[in-house]
This record gives C-alpha cells, sequence and structure tokens, in this order.
C-alpha cells in the first residue's frame, strides 16, 4: 500500500482539492486530508515562526494552524483543511481562503522557468485536468519546514 503522505513524483495524477491560500491557486492531495472545517484560532506563540498561523481546538485535539496569510490577530475564525492523523504529537491543518472542487492534477517538473520568489518550497507545480497551473500542497515538505527542518523557501 503506497504511503498517503509520501511526495508525489512528477508525472503523477493524483485527486486534489483545488483552494486558494491567501491568493495562490492550489491544491491538497486527498490521500493527507481528513476534513474541510472552520477553526476558532488563537494567535502563535511569541517568536514562532511566520507560518504559524496559530493554534485551535477540534474536537479534544490540539491543531496546529499553517497560515500563508500571516495574520496575527488575538482570535479568529477561518475556513481550514484538516490533515488526517497526527504527527508530531497533535492534528495540523491548513488555513485556506476559498475552496473549490475535486480534480485530476499532475505534478509538472519544477526545471527552468520563472521563479517563484516568495514561493514555499513545499508548494510544488502541477497542473489540473483542463490545463490550469497550480500549487501542489507537499504535506511532508510543510511540515518539515514547521517543525524546523527548512529547505529553501
Amino acid at each position: 500500500m503506497m504511503n498517503p503522505f509520501a511526495q508525489v513524483p512528477e508525472g503523477d495524477e493524483q485527486r486534489v482539492l483545488s483552494c486558494a491560500l491567501a491568493r495562490i491557486a492550489a491544491g491538497i492531495p486527498v490521500a493527507v486530508l481528513d476534513q474541510v472545517c472552520e477553526l476558532e484560532v488563537s494567535p502563535p506563540p511569541p517568536l514562532s515562526s511566520k507560518l504559524f498561523g496559530g493554534l485551535a481546538h477540534f474536537g479534544d485535539e490540539l491543531v496546529v494552524v499553517i497560515s500563508l496569510a500571516q495574520v496575527r490577530q488575538p482570535r479568529r475564525s477561518t475556513p481550514a483543511v484538516l490533515f488526517r492523523g497526527e504527527h508530531a504529537g497533535v492534528r495540523w491543518a491548513l488555513e485556506v481562503s476559498a475552496v473549490g472542487s475535486f480534480v485530476g492534477a499532475r505534478v509538472l517538473p519544477d526545471g527552468p522557468g520563472p521563479q517563484r520568489p516568495g514561493v514555499r518550497s513545499w508548494l510544488r507545480r502541477a497542473a489540473s485536468g483542463d490545463g490550469a497551473e497550480l500549487l501542489l500542497v507537499d504535506f511532508p515538505g510543510m511540515l518539515a519546514e514547521a517543525l524546523g527542518a527548512r529547505g529553501p523557501t
């Protein structure tokens, strides 16, 4: 059985939930997705990475919220995608600004082409079935950066 949290190789197609992360057209692999939910997010701890959007509870579980919006408010309600399972002892969610539909997406090679300044290394170039370009969330890469194993951003 394939590990749903393994990085998807270039050229392989998979089902993704299309969404927007801040103003970025993105896709989240269905294999790592638990559910879309609304979270009440408390601010992140002082001196934490800008990647951390804050902390939330989902039922009786602690959830670390990753956000590209970099909003630092005392408390806020936000739509998010909750990932399957616990990693490093907590649940993880990614703040989304819009949710679309399920589409097929194929990972593209990064190769030569326009640079992606300011785009996190765990957002991989992909194309949907209709040819629209989006950035695919690489969950292991996101988790590695969040836990301190940083690569280029």
